[in-house]
């Protein structure tokens, strides 16, 4: 994890590069299984119970097959409670099909929320837990400057532009993010699970002391 500033008025922010802050990812590295594991959590190698998520990787990004005429709705059943998300197909089909394709794959089941800032968001899609992790490919920004990173905002986190993957935020408040995140849904409810998700105490690297794990996701369409 990158060296962090603090925002004036707000919470320490990870730089992925010198002039970018927000939530983010490090593509590269996913388990070193050489190392000693009894340190796993500490030297931000995943853990033995995250070992088997690492192995579901794409060669691309999955064709668009969704129907851009329906709506789409995803269930996160947390350890937390349950979140419902309205996903905008509409306005980031991208993203959308994305979120669909890995959820309806399960590559969600048994991911953890890595990253957790109470009043800013809670970060989570990485299978091995480190934030370097993601789905083998990446794709690109659905952006254009006129969304909001309002509470209950589901974007996704980056390394860059148009480094898009697995990893997603939820906004745990109203924040002025610069628009360089692709929003793609929105809480419609169950936001006190993701209240109960930023209350949890963290250690380094904004990381949870103990696990809020994504058990599934369910994708509807009308």
């Amino acid at each position: 994890m990158s060296p962090g500033r603090r925002v004036p008025g707000g919470p320490r922010v990870p730089l992925a590069t010198p002039l970018q802050s927000g939530p983010t990812y490090h593509g590269g590295a996913l388990c070193d299984k050489t190392r000693d594991r009894g340190h796993a959590a500490d030297i931000g190698w995943c853990t033995p119970s995250q070992e088997h998520l690492v192995s579901k990787q794409y060669p691309s990004q999955p064709d668009l097959t969704v129907d851009l005429d329906k709506t789409y709705t995803a269930t996160l059943s947390t350890n937390k409670g349950e979140i419902i998300v309205d996903l905008d197909v509409s306005s980031s089909p991208l993203a959308v099909n994305n979120f669909v394709f890995l959820a309806r794959d399960g590559f969600y089941d048994g991911v953890i929320f890595h990253r957790v800032i109470p009043g800013f968001m809670v970060q989570g899609g990485d299978p091995t837990g480190t934030g370097r992790g993601g789905p083998g490919y990446q794709f690109r920004d659905e952006v254009d400057g006129s969304g909001t990173y309002s509470r209950g905002t589901v974007a996704m986190a980056n390394a860059g532009p148009n480094t898009n993957g697995s990893q997603f935020f939820i906004m745990h408040a109203d924040y002025g993010l610069p628009h360089q995140y692709t929003i793609f849904g929105q809480v419609t409810s169950g936001i006190e699970a993701v209240d109960a998700i930023a209350a949890t105490p963290t250690g380094a690297a904004d990381k949870p002391t103990s696990d809020c794990t994504i058990e599934s996701v369910t994708i509807t369409e009308s």
